[in-house]
């Protein structure tokens, strides 16, 4: 395995894991945003 392959194998595992951690993090979010929504028509 060469040096670029390598390199674009790290990169393209290091983008997986960003992605799955984006996805996580929107995924939470929106739940938050969600919950806060509901809780202010609970309030008001």
């Amino acid at each position: 395995m060469n040096f670029i392959q390598l390199a674009f194998n790290k990169t393209l595992s290091f983008v997986k894991k960003l992605q799955f951690f984006f996805k996580k993090f929107f995924n939470y979010a929106l739940l938050y945003e969600r919950k806060q929504k509901t809780t202010s028509r609970i309030l008001s």
